[in-house]
């Protein structure tokens, strides 16, 4: 027991870092659904743009940088729930009547919530098709050229992930011309001017 215990505090110690990731399988089945979007379709429905975007998501649990590639995804899917209502409020007399109800006081809590729950999976399951837009397809372009790239890390180190105490706090500003920062508690501050180059 001791034996196989030292073995593996072993490789722990000669291994660089422990890093944190999505399988791999996953980000290829990431991209291949996505794939579509960025190349041939021409619309999406909300439920498919929303799968694509929660394994995005998921993905970005361990790649934090997917989550700043994310916000013109967020703003068409939002455009998209709003036209699905409207959509839903002109056409379907049984969904303007659920949404009086999930909006009436003099009804219970449960039932409230249950008329809520009906008109937002209504929303969300629509079959309506919406317009990918130049922006929307510019990001999905930027996605899923990040998600194929061998030279971009989908894993973090572990340590970034627990959340810890700072050991200090350090402050700092930058400009076109110089880096500046400091740190009271580590009692040091600093001062760089770019390159020429930069």
């Amino acid at each position: 027991m001791l034996s196989h215990f030292n073995k593996i505090l072993g490789k722990l110690l000669h291994t660089e870092r422990l890093d944190v990731g999505v399988p791999e399988s996953y980000i290829h089945k990431t991209a291949s659904l996505l794939r579509p979007f960025h190349r041939q379709l021409k619309s999406f429905t909300v439920k498919e743009m929303e799968k694509i975007t929660g394994m995005l998501v998921f993905i970005a649990s361990t790649a934090p940088w997917v989550k700043f590639l994310l916000s013109h995804v967020y703003t068409s899917i939002t455009a998209a729930i709003g036209e699905n209502t409207a959509h839903l409020v002109r056409t379907n007399k049984q969904f303007r009547k659920m949404l009086k109800d999930s909006r009436d006081t003099t009804v219970s809590t449960r039932v409230s919530s249950f008329v809520q729950s009906k008109t937002a999976s209504a929303v969300h399951s629509s079959p309506q098709k919406h317009w990918i837009n130049k922006t929307l397809r510019k990001e999905l372009h930027i996605l899923l050229t990040a998600l194929e790239s061998p030279h971009l890390s989908v894993h973090t180190p572990i340590g970034s992930l627990v959340h810890r105490d700072p050991s200090a706090i350090v402050w700092s500003d930058s400009c076109l011309y110089v880096n500046g920062g400091f740190s009271h508690t580590m009692k040091f501050w600093w001062y760089i001017e770019w390159p020429e180059e930069v």
